[in-house]
């Protein structure tokens, strides 16, 4: 839980303003190795290994077939990986340094050389790239994106994916001029893609089959604006394709993709059909979305369903049966794979990756790739606690989106688990609808769960005597009257004096 409360000189103090996180980890999936992070800031990796790509120190074309922890990596914030012809990794520090490691022709791993590494090494060599909070790795190059929302690039660029003004490769990062206040980067094969603060979004290098979706196939050497597109929250990034999910500040929204729409064996990856074959300026499609993963033959999307939070769907080349390992089918069409409270994806190209609510992995495909099935990325043993007291266990709140530390999330005096049991939502500040808030109405006696207390047929909010059953008008008003109203006491015969001021 983050509070905060801002302060300016002459001004009063603003409101605390609360925002709750849940740590979860992260995913990435490669063609044929896969790279995790646990809540506790390790790395695991597991799959093929014949660069290096797994960062265990080895080398050679056996596989891992359990997750196993990279050695050396600890406070690990965010990693990545992608596959050329065999593949490397990526993982960014809490300091905001970037580690590299697997296949490094072109220089992609950043650290000034083109020798491959079986462990991390740190991008920059001897000027260390600092400030990073994401990395993107495409097929021969790779971006990172700084705390400042500025863009580093390295690895191959004799197509523009460097996106520095012209052709040209480099082995330690270089920055990409006149690009800032970006939230989010993508790499493909020889292009680049950043989602902007203010939800557009610009792309640059090989522009084949229209992947820039400027509305042209010409090759760009620094950013150019995706056509038409706005709102944008997230984006994820193929080889040949891009997709983006727009939501207009909602929870939900709609795919926009761009790009290839597949060939005989990667049917249909835009969701948009596949005549014509590319699309070279953002189209709509999938609507009700909230998360997207897009790779080489693949495009899923997150969907929020009635039965399941976030269920999964996906065209291309997706197991759609009972995800057996190894079992591998085409579809053109949009299909639900799997129901279930999803919060992450990652695509590889023979394999996919799900994290659940619960932080266990799902996987399927590739023999090699989905015996990460299971594993968790942190310890959810606490999932069924209630330390606050309310009633709700902490998987509870996590679904509700209250706090699980605070019995009472909204503050209106109605702890959560009260408010779920009466089927009220624990987050309302008006349980009844009455137009009442709810310490309006535990203030003046009324039932913050009942529209009309006094059972008048007059609602709480419209009653001048909600508690008096027989009545409910207000007074009428005389309105310019400003004079006084007379008031007089009568003193019992009775009383007995005992003080007045002035003194008698």
């Amino acid at each position: 839980m983050l509070k905060v409360r801002a302060y300016a000189a002459g001004m009063s103090p603003s409101p605390v303003r609360r925002g709750d996180y849940r740590i979860t980890g992260a995913i990435s999936s490669a063609d044929n190795h896969t790279v995790v992070l646990k809540t506790d800031g390790t790395v695991w990796s597991w799959g093929f290994n014949s660069a290096g790509q797994l960062g265990h120190g080895t080398t050679g074309g056996f596989e891992v077939t359990v997750p196993t922890q990279v050695p050396g990596l600890t406070d690990v914030v965010a990693v990545a990986s992608n596959n050329a012809t065999t593949g490397h990794s990526f993982a960014v520090k809490s300091d905001g340094t970037v580690w590299a490691w697997g296949e490094n022709t072109n220089g992609k791993l950043g650290d000034g050389t083109t020798t491959n590494r079986s462990s991390p090494v740190q991008v920059g060599g001897a000027s260390p790239l600092t400030g990073v909070v994401a990395v993107a790795a495409g097929v021969n190059h790779t971006l990172a994106l700084t705390d400042q929302g500025t863009v580093w690039a390295w690895g191959l660029g004799s197509q523009g994916e460097l996106g520095t003004g012209a052709p040209g490769s480099s082995s330690t990062p270089v920055p990409v001029p006149s690009l800032t206040d970006v939230a989010a980067i993508g790499a493909g094969s020889a292009f680049s893609v950043a989602l902007k603060k203010d939800g557009t979004v610009r792309a640059w290098g090989r522009n084949v089959s229209g992947v820039l979706g400027d509305g042209t196939t010409t090759q760009r050497n620094s950013p150019v604006p995706v056509l038409g597109l706005t709102g944008v929250t997230a984006l994820s990034v193929g080889h040949v394709h891009t997709l983006a999910l727009k939501t207009d500040g909602a929870a939900t929204g709609t795919v926009w993709g761009w790009g290839s729409t597949g060939g005989p064996n990667d049917p249909n990856l835009l969701m948009v059909g596949q005549n014509p074959t590319f699309r070279s300026t953002p189209v709509p499609s999938v609507t009700g979305v909230k998360g997207v993963a897009a790779h080489a033959g693949v495009s899923l999307v997150l969907r929020e369903g009635v039965s399941s939070p976030g269920a999964v769907w996906g065209v291309g080349d997706v197991d759609a049966g009972t995800l057996n390992a190894g079992s591998e089918n085409v579809s053109s069409t949009l299909i639900h794979l799997i129901g279930g409270d999803f919060i992450a994806m990652a695509d590889g190209r023979v394999h996919s990756l799900l994290l659940r609510g619960d932080l266990r992995l799902v996987s399927w495909g590739g023999s090699s790739d989905r015996h990460g099935d299971g594993f968790s990325l942190g310890d959810a043993s606490d999932a069924n606690l209630d330390p606050d007291g309310d009633g709700l266990t902490t998987a509870e709140e996590w679904a509700l989106g209250t706090d699980p530390l605070n019995p009472d999330t909204n503050g209106d005096g109605i702890p959560d688990g009260v408010a779920v049991r009466s089927g009220k939502s624990p987050t309302n500040l008006d349980m009844d609808g009455d137009g009442v808030l709810n310490t309006t109405e535990r203030a003046r006696g009324t039932d913050p769960f009942n529209p009309d207390t006094d059972g008048d047929g007059s609602g709480d909010g419209v009653d001048c005597f909600p508690l008096d059953p027989t009545r409910w008008e207000c007074p009428e008003s005389t309105p310019g009257d400003t004079t006084p109203p007379i008031i007089t006491l009568t003193e019992p015969t009775n009383a007995v004096l005992i003080s007045s001021e002035p003194p008698q």
